[in-house]
């Protein structure tokens, strides 16, 4: 009797399920594309963008507490050149001065700290004169 209870329920599962019409998707307005940049924000960090509308003007998608922006990514005319601290055009000595009057522990975000470590120190000297010279 348990034998066919399961039969019979089997075999109306496959019947409903072969019933069951199929739902068509389009996502043909959809490209994968590399590139963008990076964006950080509330602890969170995104890399690159994937899966935009394809040539679509910039539009947000919200929901959760989130927003996507879409659209596309310009890159800056000229990379910036952080090791110009004195913003004159040129990685010079000027720029070695500026990294030995901040000599030390420095704030988050500290332009001086060239290498990152939170400390201006000997690596920021070597990344002035690693970048010595006229900025691109």
């Amino acid at each position: 009797m348990r034998r066919t209870g399961f039969l019979l329920a089997a075999a109306a599962a496959l019947a409903l399920g072969a019933t069951t019409p199929a739902q068509e998707h389009d996502v043909s307005w959809y490209e994968i594309g590399g590139g963008g940049g990076t964006s950080t924000g509330g602890g969170y960090e995104v890399h690159g963008t994937i899966g935009a509308p394809d040539g679509a003007a910039p539009a947000d998608m919200t929901g959760g507490g989130y927003t996507f922006t879409v659209g596309f990514w310009a890159a800056p005319a000229n990379p910036p050149c952080l090791a110009d601290l004195s913003d004159n055009g040129t990685v010079d000595f000027a720029d070695i001065l500026a990294v030995i009057g901040a000599w030390g522990a420095c704030p988050p975000d500290c332009p001086e700290d060239l290498s990152g470590n939170g400390v201006v120190d000997f690596a920021d000297i070597l990344a002035i004169i690693g970048a010595w010279g006229p900025c691109p």
